[in-house]
């Protein structure tokens, strides 16, 4: 009795490039609805600027509007004299555990990071392996699923404009080799930076186009007791592109940042990206001042930065 054999079956290819199709459809149909996409924070303004943690520190600085960023990676011993919320000095691959005592890792290396480097940090993440070139880091599925306060849909944004970047619009800096040894009182050996030499060094890198388009005077008045506040907040903002005419002290002891602007200076990109940054509540003001807008920072302000 003879057997029957029945064809060997092939490899569905038919099959396979229709499935090949869809996914590859799929993946650019999901590239335009991204932009589409509601933000909490990304794209309302000129730039956004994020901590890295993990076994690596870095700041990432990306400009939505001229499609670029800015990769800053941090020698692991770099000394952080100033950690926020009172927390004292610490190496700064440190500065994250340390928050994380009261569960504010992520805020508290942010905040140490905005007072070091002088620009707002709008957010963190905490990834434990970001020791790679940015767009490993964030076109990764670690960043998507990263503890962090960046939500979702902005973790979207950001992955798109990353992957969307061409590599010549990528700056990335090590601080490595601009940092000099630091002997502590233990006798171990950290790196260090200081503020001054930051500032020259990172001359125009995180401006904000919008805002220094708008020229606005602006008054900063420290109405608390921490000396130097004001200067802080003047760095900072002078970072980013505002002209900052004057610098003062108040007697007032106020508990909250507040914003005093005056005509078409009240609704401006300016007062509300300062609102943003420092939590202010703003008003308008008929007296007739030497600057258009006057910022007067209050004692949360100065919590955040408790030396």
């Amino acid at each position: 009795m003879r057997r029957k054999y029945l064809p060997r079956s092939g490899p569905n290819f038919l099959g396979l490039l229709v499935f090949l199709i869809v996914i590859i459809a799929g993946f650019f149909a999901a590239l335009q609805v991204i932009p589409l996409i509601k933000s909490d924070q990304y794209g309302k303004a000129d730039r956004f600027n994020f901590a890295i943690a993990g076994n690596n520190t870095a700041l990432v600085s990306l400009n939505n509007f001229q499609k670029s960023a800015v990769f800053l990676k941090f020698p692991d011993n770099l000394y952080m004299s100033e950690v926020a919320f009172g927390y004292g000095k610490y190496p700064i691959s440190s500065v994250y555990s340390a928050g994380q005592l009261d569960r504010r890792g992520g805020e508290t290396l942010s905040q140490t990071l905005a007072e070091y480097v002088g620009i707002p940090i709008g957010g963190y993440v905490y990834l434990k392996e970001n020791g790679q070139t940015l767009k490993k880091i964030i076109l990764s599925k670690d960043f998507l699923v990263s503890q962090s306060n960046i939500s979702f849909p902005d973790k979207l944004q950001i992955m798109y404009l990353v992957f969307n970047l061409r590599d010549d619009k990528i700056k990335e800096i090590s601080l490595d080799k601009y940092s000099s040894p630091l002997v502590l009182a233990d006798g171990s050996v950290a790196s260090s930076l200081e503020k001054d030499e930051l500032d020259n060094f990172f001359a125009g890198l995180f401006l904000e186009n919008s805002l220094q388009d708008e020229d606005l005077r602006l008054e900063v008045i420290n109405t608390t007791k921490v000396f130097g506040l004001g200067s802080r907040v003047s760095r900072t903002l002078t970072n980013i592109g505002i002209a900052v005419v004057n610098v003062d002290s108040s007697s007032l002891l106020l508990p909250n940042c507040k914003i005093e602007a005056s005509g078409k200076a009240l609704k401006s990109r300016t007062v509300l990206r300062i609102a943003a940054i420092y939590g202010c509540t703003v008003s308008k003001t008929e007296t007739e001042n030497r600057a258009e807008v006057r910022v007067f920072m209050g004692v949360d302000y100065a919590k955040k930065i408790e030396l």
